[in-house]
């Protein structure tokens, strides 16, 4: 197998490789759609003169493409590009949101992935609603959507076949073409962590609602709830203990509420029935700092959390 240099230029901080990164004995440094998390993972991978599989177009043709990468169209978002199913590097378990065909509506159903046959079947766990299974049948068409790391994918698909035993599940045409966006600032980590969440406004005097963080970033969170807040672009304010470094640290962050789903898997007493996406406002450096650090430990210490 015939690698290059990789360039400077090519290697963007948040965007998916497009290409495999090698070293200089050809052992494999990171694989294609991994992202370089920051700017320390940056200067540890061109340390070592990263090498790759050159391009069709020529040696570095890809250099002004990656340059690129990181551009945003004119609504101010990343441009989509092709990937494929591996490239989203998905796990027995990830949830995957569907929408179904018009004929059923515009909302999106939470389902869970259960496996794959590489390049003939995807199998998901069915869309459920008020704890039934939604009628759906082979040859609907439906769109899949997930979020991994720090980009966004989608991709066209066919219920191939509805299967009832031995349990409920489906099988979806294997797609052919995954597109993503980068739509994350920061990388994410896995937690279980619990807060008080107090709405705008509120006084000392008035109930707080608990919550679990199951996962953070430095610029948000995904907080579930047994009961949903009042509505979208609501704000809050966040109140929860984080161990870092065996040192406890308490934190206090507004946040900004940009999505709310339902996982109608779960029953109404579920802590994780409703989930509720943040985007944190006016962070402190000290927070920033300390949410930082929490970050890149788990990246270090428990690699498997990042998502």
């Amino acid at each position: 197998m015939r690698l290059i240099s990789v360039v400077r230029e090519e290697l963007m901080i948040g965007q998916p490789l497009r290409w495999a990164l090698y070293d200089q004995q050809r052992n494999v440094l990171m694989d294609r759609g991994a992202v370089i998390a920051n700017a320390a993972q940056l200067k540890s991978v061109l340390e070592v003169n990263p090498l790759r599989e050159p391009t069709p177009n020529g040696d570095h043709a890809g250099s002004t493409q990656s340059a690129g990468a990181g551009a945003t169209d004119e609504s101010g978002k990343a441009p989509e590009k092709g990937f494929t199913f591996l490239d989203m590097k998905l796990r027995v378990g990830d949830r995957i949101q569907l929408q179904l065909p018009a004929s059923m509506g515009t909302e999106r159903y939470v389902v869970r992935l259960i496996g794959y046959a590489d390049n003939a079947s995807v199998l998901v766990t069915p869309p459920i609603a008020n704890g039934m299974c939604l009628p759906v049948r082979a040859g609907d068409k439906i769109v899949a959507r997930v979020f991994t790391s720090q980009t966004a994918f989608a991709f066209d698909s066919t219920i191939e076949r509805v299967c009832k035993i031995p349990y409920d599940y489906l099988h979806l045409f294997y797609p052919t073409v995954v597109q993503g966006a980068v739509v994350r600032q920061a990388p994410r980590i896995k937690t279980k962590i619990i807060a008080s969440i107090a709405k705008s406004g509120a006084t000392d005097n008035e109930d707080k609602i608990s919550g679990i963080i199951v996962n953070i970033s430095a610029h948000g969170a995904l907080v579930c709830m047994r009961q949903p807040l009042d509505k979208k672009s609501q704000h809050i304010t966040l109140s929860f203990r984080i161990n870092l470094h065996e040192v406890d640290t308490h934190l206090n962050i507004k946040a900004i509420i940009r999505n709310v789903q339902t996982d109608e898997t779960k029953d109404n007493s579920d802590p994780l029935k409703y989930q509720h996406g943040v985007q944190f406002l006016g962070m402190q450096p000290t927070d920033n700092m300390i949410l930082q650090s929490l970050i890149y430990q788990q990246m270090i210490e428990h690699p498997y959390n990042l998502i």
